[in-house]
């Protein structure tokens, strides 16, 4: 998040290099980890005991966290509420408040004996009808706390929402994005969260740090390209 609103990206736009020692992502990097070495702020916690007690009276979570407190503390209904996540200064003066979305998909194999079906199944199940249908069976039967977050946009809109959690919710909608998937991408995640430790554990430098996860990332995006034949 805090990458993405100070302009930078984690790969070139061919998807074939990881810019996570850029200059954009080491400032990057050096202001998140200051966030846990020089302002202490908890590397876990229990973001909803805390937040009912008053002792964590903000905090940055996936929006889902609104069903958990709905229902795991009815004390405190109507003393809290929902905003677009806090926002990064640009030089022009606006405020950047993108944020990362998840990503999830049906995936149909080429060498599937059923393919006919299993593509009219992918449709109906993936329809704004079914969606809603679905969200609103699983709320009816498990509360709140259940509430279905679809994928399809008009499920989605159909989920009852207050009027100012709908509203926070759209306007967020308006400047997210998406983590690109690359050959190979699944060591950014791993090797970003071994650069964190370094940093925030053992007081390694961010840029050399980074430095060293960017060339394991390349290597193995160039073996996957390679594997897959893509180069």
């Amino acid at each position: 998040m805090l990458l993405y609103q100070s302009g930078g990206a984690l790969y070139t736009d061919d998807g074939k290099q990881s810019l996570l020692n850029s200059a954009v992502s080491v400032s990057t990097m050096d202001w998140f980890t200051k966030l846990y070495t020089e302002y202490l702020q908890p590397v876990a916690f229990d973001f909803a005991n805390r937040f009912r007690t008053g002792e964590m009276p903000l905090a940055v979570m996936d929006f889902t966290a609104y069903n958990q407190l709905s229902v795991f503390a009815p004390e405190i209904s109507g003393l809290w509420g929902m905003l677009p996540v806090p926002g990064t200064e640009r030089e022009d003066g606006s405020i950047d408040r993108t944020a990362v979305l998840s990503v999830s998909a049906c995936v149909l194999f080429e060498y599937s004996e059923n393919k006919a079906p299993a593509w009219e199944f992918m449709r109906w199940w993936t329809s704004a009808s079914i969606q809603t249908q679905y969200g609103k069976n699983m709320e009816s039967i498990m509360g709140t706390a259940a509430r279905y977050n679809s994928a399809n946009k008009e499920a989605f809109a159909a989920v009852s929402w207050t009027g100012e959690i709908r509203q926070a919710i759209a306007e967020q909608q308006k400047t997210v994005r998406a983590v690109p998937e690359v050959p190979g991408g699944y060591y950014t995640s791993r090797y970003f969260d071994f650069a964190y430790r370094d940093v925030v554990n053992d007081g390694k430098e961010v840029r050399p740090t980074l430095n060293e996860i960017v060339l394991q990332i390349n290597s193995e995006i160039a073996d996957k390209r390679e594997e897959f034949g893509l180069d």
